[in-house]
């Protein structure tokens, strides 16, 4: 069994460089990469959020492997980045240092304000990977976002969840990863 991720395509806050969260952005580029050859997916979920519904919908219609149907999930949402959202995040990281230790990456221990704590959004993606991946003996796709998608290759490859572990993970969009 492999496990498939792919980040959905790049919207209009990622090419300006704004943090989305779970704000919705709209799809600027529909380009989607798979180095992989299917010849099903029995398993496929996505976000519920629009951005990454349209990508799964364009991922699949492109490389025609699906036999089933997508499950869209909320618990594949992107942590909620509370007052964060749609702010630049070149401004965040001058006026806000305490979140970005390194002056580039997020610490996702940090909860932003009238944001998503790290513990929710590990219990929310936790139980998904318990009820919909643990016991499956067949391929998965999965369409989601970047802090997500981090946070499920580590729940996956049971590696220890610290800031450099999280940050040294990143997908681009549109793409597609294989972890075994």
């Amino acid at each position: 069994m492999s496990v498939y991720l792919i980040r959905h395509c790049k919207t209009e806050n990622n090419g300006l460089g704004l943090v989305s969260g779970q704000s919705e952005s709209t799809i600027v580029d529909y380009t989607v990469k798979s180095a992989y050859i299917f010849e099903s997916a029995p398993y496929m979920y996505s976000s519920d959020s629009d951005r990454c519904r349209e990508t799964i919908l364009k991922f699949v219609d492109i490389y025609k492997f699906c036999k089933g149907t997508v499950k869209f999930d909320h618990r594949l949402r992107e942590r909620g980045m509370g007052v964060f959202e749609g702010v630049d995040k070149k401004k965040l990281v001058a006026s806000q240092p305490e979140y970005f230790p390194d002056g580039e990456y997020f610490n996702f221990l940090k909860t932003p304000p009238q944001g998503e704590p790290f513990s929710l959004f590990y219990e929310r993606v936790s139980t998904f990977v318990e009820a919909e991946i643990m016991g499956k003996n067949q391929d998965i796709v999965i369409c989601s976002h970047n802090q997500t998608l981090r946070l499920l290759q580590l729940i996956l490859q049971k590696k220890e969840i610290t800031y450099d572990n999280f940050k040294s993970i990143s997908f681009r969009n549109g793409e597609l990863n294989k972890i075994t």
